[in-house]
This record gives structure tokens, C-alpha cells and sequence, in this order.
């Protein structure tokens, strides 16, 4: 494993690693972090690819967010910034990725699988500059081999709990995919989406659930999110141990979600409560932090 930052936050050590690892440290009975490990950032609205259960409603005709904003100047080095790229037509996104370099944030960008052909050149040459470290390929087509044979490094397939299907998991089987399974978001057009689908979604999570297990060695393995994790009650199928090892805490706890197209923040993109931008980065990690009654 090759060390990507080392950094201090509030009472314990941080030490992040280019295969995804995270290893926080201290000797003390608690982890207090003063700045948020890692943020969510909605960077567009803009989206051609018109998934019917898209939380963020995303269109052609969508926004996209101002990314010379100051509150990104407020950005700690060592954090990680988890993007939307959606179709990459933002005309700001390159410069916003060598700002964020040159401050010693950790990028990672999420691209639809739609838009992932052509746009294969520009991010092997975004990750070659180390301007992107970890792509996220949201799954909308289980049999095209484009998932495990683009030439990127550092993929994590991003699939939906409740849209995943048996037949997916069949498809994307034995090919040293990483998964990263996400919770069905009741918000934007998943609203919709689960009331016209709703056996459907219900069977998608019920099957994952009972056969996860299963798939195990099929996989180059599986994270979750923290909505995802209850979807499929993880904690029930791992042991006390690995789940107190690989369980990076609640929401709000060490990360929260920052929409940067309106300028409002949550304590996760699962939210329907938004509130106002304020000042900095870490003003809004403490609201957030009061909110879940972590302070």
C-alpha cells in the first residue's frame, strides 16, 4: 500500500492509503475529529443520462455549481472529496481539480456508466496527473465488459441496493469487480421510481440481503454506505471484530454532504432537510456533528 496523506484531526492521526484504507489512531477512549474526514459534493446538476431513480433529479437543462466558490479556499489537505461528474461537461471541473491538488485534497470523481466510453482519455489522464485518485462507476448496464475493462485505475463499481438485480450479480461475477453497494434513496425521482416499483426494489434488497454472503469470493470486495448497511442488516453477517474495524462511523460523525449547486448542507445526501451554506467547510461539519448530538 503506498501512503496518499497523514494528517492530524482533532485528538487522533489519520492515515489514508491508495487501496482505500483508512487506519485512524490514538491512545485515548474516543476519536473527536475537528474537520471532516471526507465530504460528499454535488458539483452539477447537469446530466444527459436520465436514470429514472436519479436522487438529485438531474437533467439536461440542470445546473452546474460555482466552483471558484470561496468555501472551497476552507478545505483541509488529507480530506476526501467525493464528487459528481455526471456527463463531465462542467467547463470548470479541470481547473477545480488542480486547485484541489495543489491543496492536498483527495479527489475522487463519480461518472455514470452512460458517459464512461467517451470519457475514458480524459480521466486516465485526470488519474496520470493524480488530479483524480478513485473513479466511481455508476451501474446502469451489467453486461458491458467496459466495467472491468477500461484501463482506469483504482474503479469502484457504485450500485444501487434496490436496483441491483440476481441476474446484475451473475453478470458482474468473477470479473475482480469492486462494489461499492449504496442505499435506495427515497428523494428526487426515487421518490417515483420505488411507488411504480416497489415489488421490484423490495425482491432487489430482500435477494442482496439473504445471498450477499455468497458472492464473496467473486468480488474484489464490497463497501457500503451507512443507508445500505441497514438495507441489508451487514451487521448481522460479519463478526463483532470486523465490523468495529471496517465500520468508519455514523453520519454526521467523521463526513456530511455539500450541495454546491444551491449551496446548502445536510448531514447526508439521503437527507430532505437542507440548510444554508455557511461560512467554511468546518462550520458546517460542526453543525452537522451538534445536529447527530456528537458534541
Amino acid at each position: 500500500m503506498k501512503l496518499l496523506a497523514k494528517y492530524q484531526n482533532g485528538n487522533y492521526t489519520v492515515r489514508l492509503f491508495d487501496d482505500g484504507t483508512k487506519i485512524r489512531m490514538n491512545d485515548l477512549d474516543n476519536l473527536t475529529p475537528a474537520f471532516a474526514e471526507s465530504m460528499d459534493v454535488t458539483i452539477t446538476e447537469k446530466c444527459n443520462g436520465g436514470c429514472p431513480y436519479c436522487y438529485l433529479g438531474c437533467t439536461e437543462q440542470g445546473k452546474h455549481a460555482d466552483l471558484t466558490n470561496p468555501i472551497f479556499d476552507t478545505v483541509h489537505a488529507g480530506t476526501e472529496m467525493a464528487i459528481n461528474a455526471n456527463d463531465i461537461t462542467h467547463p470548470g471541473l479541470e481547473d477545480f481539480l488542480i486547485k484541489m491538488k495543489d491543496k492536498g485534497v483527495i479527489v475522487n470523481i463519480t461518472i455514470n456508466q452512460k458517459h464512461l466510453k467517451v470519457n475514458v482519455d480524459k480521466l486516465r489522464d485526470y488519474q496520470s496527473r493524480k488530479l483524480v485518485w478513485g473513479i466511481g462507476i455508476s451501474l446502469t448496464d451489467s453486461t458491458d465488459p467496459i466495467l472491468w475493462n477500461n484501463g482506469l485505475e483504482n474503479t469502484v463499481l457504485h450500485v444501487i441496493d434496490g436496483c441491483l438485480s440476481k441476474v446484475d450479480l451473475e453478470n458482474l461475477s468473477n470479473h475482480n469487480v469492486k462494489m461499492l453497494i449504496l442505499g435506495f434513496k427515497h428523494k428526487g425521482r426515487g421518490v417515483d421510481y420505488y411507488n411504480d416499483h416497489k415489488e421490484e426494489v423490495d425482491s432487489n434488497i430482500e435477494y442482496l440481503k439473504n445471498h450477499l454472503y455468497d458472492y464473496r469470493d467473486k468480488f474484489n470486495g464490497f463497501g457500503f454506505d451507512n443507508l445500505s448497511t441497514l438495507d441489508l442488516e451487514v451487521q448481522k453477517i460479519v463478526s463483532p471484530e470486523q465490523w468495529e474495524t471496517n465500520h468508519m462511523g455514523e453520519e454526521g460523525e467523521f463526513t456530511y454532504f455539500f450541495d454546491a449547486v444551491h449551496n446548502k448542507f445536510a448531514i447526508s445526501s439521503m437527507e430532505t432537510e437542507m440548510f444554508d451554506k455557511l461560512d467554511t467547510f468546518d462550520d458546517m461539519f460542526k453543525a452537522v456533528r451538534k445536529m447527530r448530538g456528537f458534541v
